[in-house]
This record gives C-alpha cells, sequence and structure tokens, in this order.
C-alpha cells in the first residue's frame, strides 16, 4: 500500500528527469514551461487534496478494523445475537461502517485518477498552441514537423510519468497513517522467546512467593500487596476470593508470566529470574477456563506444538489414560484421528478440561495450574474432575 507506490514514484521521477533533460538540450524555455505546466498542475491538485486523502485513508484504516471486530463478534456471540434478534443491528452497522470505508475507497482511487483527464486536455492543448505559434512564425514544414514530433513524443511519455508520480503520493499519503503506526509498533522493544529446548527444572518440589508485590501499568494501586505463599509438591492448593481481588494476577506470576513490581518468585530455593525463567516455565502445566483446542485431531491437540512426526503415540495414550479421558475418546468416530471441530464444539465442558489436563501430562509438567477449572461444569463433571486432580495429586 506505500512500499510499491513509492518505488513507482522513484522509477518514474527518474524517467521524467531524463525526458525534461533531453528536452532542456533542445530548448530550455519550453523545456521549463512544459515541467512548469504539466508538474505545476499535478503539485497543485496533490496539495489541494493532501488532507482529504489522510483523512480518507485513516476511514479505510479504521473500517478494516471495525469489520473485523464485529464479524469476530457475530461469531462468538452468535447464539445470544440470534436469541435477541439482534440480526438487524448488526447487519445494519456492518453496512454502515462498510460503506464508509467503500466511499473513502473510492475517493482514493478517483483522486489518483481524474487530474490526468484535465491535464491531458490542457498539455496537448498546449502543443496544438506550440504548432500554430510556430507556423505563424513561418518555420519550414519540415522543421515544424520535426519539432512538433519531438514535443508530442515526450508529452505522450511524459504524461503518464507525471500521472503515475502523482498517483504514487496519493497512495502514500492516502496509506502513510498504517506505516507510523506500524513503525511505533516496531519500535516497542520486545523479548526474545526462549528455546523450546530448554530442559524442565530437576525434581520441582517447592514454589515460594516471598512479599510480592505488582502493580499494573497506568493504574493507580497495587493488584497484590505482600503476598507471600509457599507451593509444595504434592498438595493440592485452592486460591479463593471474590473477583478483582487479583487471583488471576497471581496465577500469572506463578506461571512467569508476569514479572513483580517488587519482591520474589523462588522455585527449588533457586531465583527465578531472565536466566531461569525459560526452564521454570517449562515445567508448569496451565490449564485456562476456556481451553484452546486446536480444529484438529486428538492426539494434535494432547500433543499441542509437538510436529506430527515426533509426537509419541504411546505418551498420548497414557496421557489420556491418566487424565480419564481415554474412555471418550474411544466413543468418538474416529478414536484418537477424529477432529474436534473449532474451539472444541464437539467437546464438553468436562471433556475440554482433561483435554487440557491431558496436554500437560503429555507434557510430563510438574507443576499444574488450572484457572476455575469447575465453574463450567456440571456437578457429576466436577465431581469427577476434583477425583482425578486427587489422584495425580497422589501420583506426584
Amino acid at each position: 500500500m506505500v512500499l510499491q507506490p513509492y518505488l513507482l514514484m522513484c522509477s518514474q521521477v527518474f524517467v521524467a528527469l531524463i525526458i525534461l533533460g533531453g528536452l532542456v538540450i533542445l530548448d530550455p524555455q519550453i523545456a521549463l514551461g512544459a515541467a512548469f505546466l504539466i508538474g505545476g498542475a499535478y503539485v497543485g491538485t496533490y496539495l489541494l487534496i493532501k488532507k482529504s486523502l489522510s483523512f480518507h485513508g485513516e476511514v479505510v484504516t479504521q473500517r478494516s478494523r471495525d469489520v473485523q471486530a464485529i464479524l469476530s463478534e457475530s461469531f462468538i456471540g452468535i447464539k445470544d445475537i440470534k436469541l435477541s434478534a439482534l440480526e438487524s443491528a448488526y447487519t445494519a452497522r456492518y453496512k454502515q461502517i462498510n460503506k464508509k470505508g467503500l466511499d473513502s475507497g473510492a475517493f482514493i482511487a478517483l483522486s489518483g485518477d481524474l487530474p490526468r483527464f484535465a491535464i491531458e486536455t490542457i498539455s496537448f492543448g498546449a502543443i496544438l498552441l506550440f504548432a500554430i505559434l510556430l507556423f505563424t512564425h513561418h518555420i519550414g514544414s519540415e522543421s515544424l514537423v520535426s519539432i512538433l514530433s519531438v514535443y508530442a513524443l515526450a508529452g505522450y511519455k511524459l504524461l503518464p510519468t507525471m500521472q503515475q508520480i502523482y498517483k504514487s503520493l496519493a497512495g502514500i499519503s492516502a496509506n502513510g497513517g498504517v506505516v507510523l503506526e506500524l513503525k511505533a509498533n516496531l519500535e516497542v522493544p520486545t523479548e526474545v522467546p526462549g528455546s523450546p529446548n530448554v530442559e524442565q527444572m530437576p525434581g520441582l518440589h517447592s514454589i515460594v512467593l516471598r512479599r510480592i508485590e505488582y502493580q499494573y501499568p497506568g493504574s493507580s494501586g497495587l493488584t497484590l500487596d505482600n503476598v507471600s505463599l509457599k507451593f509444595e509438591r504434592g498438595l493440592l492448593n485452592t486460591i479463593a476470593g471474590p473477583s478483582g481481588s487479583g487471583k488471576s494476577t497471581l496465577a500469572d506470576l506463578i506461571l512467569g508470566l508476569l514479572a513483580p513490581s517488587s519482591g520474589e518468585v523462588i522455585a527449588n530455593n533457586v531465583l527465578v529470574d531472565e536466566s531461569s525463567i525459560a526452564s521454570y516455565q517449562r515445567s508448569i502445566g496451565y490449564v485456562p477456563q476456556n481451553i484452546f483446542i486446536l480444529d484438529d485431531t486428538v492426539v494434535a491437540n494432547v500433543a499441542f506444538g509437538v510436529s506430527r512426526d515426533q509426537v509419541d503415540l504411546d505418551r498420548v495414550i497414557q496421557a489420556l489414560i491418566q487424565a480419564s479421558a481415554i474412555e471418550f475418546v474411544e466413543r468418538l468416530p474416529r478414536g484418537l484421528n477424529s477432529q474436534l471441530g473449532q474451539d472444541g464444539k464437539l467437546l464438553s465442558g468436562g471433556q475440554g478440561g482433561v483435554s487440557g489436563i491431558a496436554r500437560a501430562l503429555y507434557r510430563r509438567n510438574q507443576v499444574l495450574v488450572l484457572d476455575e477449572p469447575t465453574s463450567a461444569l456440571d456437578i457429576a463433571s466436577e465431581h469427577d474432575l476434583m477425583s482425578l486432580l486427587n489422584r495425580l495429586k497422589k501420583m506426584s
């Protein structure tokens, strides 16, 4: 949207300079007049609509974001939308945003092409006037034809070149805001992810949080204030509290996804810092409230992140047995090779939960962190899950 017009503009500027250079050699006054006439017309047009191009470019960019958001909301909340009879509201909102963006896109496209017709008319009118002036000065017919041929050919090549330069400038002005936004995002410092081949911490037996404080950027108060906890191997610990008390923040700190504002996280008497965070995180399995399920087979979901040719099928089966998931997997149409559907649509809440646990067991994580694992389960499924966790506790 920006790079291609920029490269085209550079190449066409070079072509225009060659043509104008040749005209300067023939007649400097006429060359400067042609440059002023054609170039001035395009520059004046560009300066006149530059702000409008920037505005409509922002509208097109915002349209892409809004349309994507509406489509995402529509698919995720399809049940609520249909039950609330909001189809027409979403359709009207989509049409309004889409029309506004398409109108701006049309303005940008027309702005790049429309000036050509007026400027071509003016330019060839100038060539005709030039021919009449030469004829009235009694220049020979042979000289007249040769001179007009040179300038007509120059104009024939110069006009499309100037048009492309103008059109490229218009495209850059319309879409330049996106480039600035991308530049700002690219300049944000990011951490290089650790190697996937990092080994787990050997024999992880304890995790200690010592005088932990955490404050989210931009917030005025502490989310966690002087929290000290100890988790030991073979125990089932529950973090409870009202909504907004910092349970999820504490879980993210335990997982190493957040660094404490002050205080220490210690695993096996080793401070968890930049040098040890990779092996520490490799030792921890996480089962979120909404399990991320691939639109793939049972095997691919349990061995998540492992290439197909490196999957240990016996290890997958063992993980499913330990997670008490092998029974429902065997009832699926194709067993281990059954597709689970997008976001696990073919699984119940309890089946999704044990699938997440099986994934952690396949990785042989030493610590398992579950985020509200029973919130979406019925009583029977909740009982089965708690029984499973107790069995895993005894196995550790």
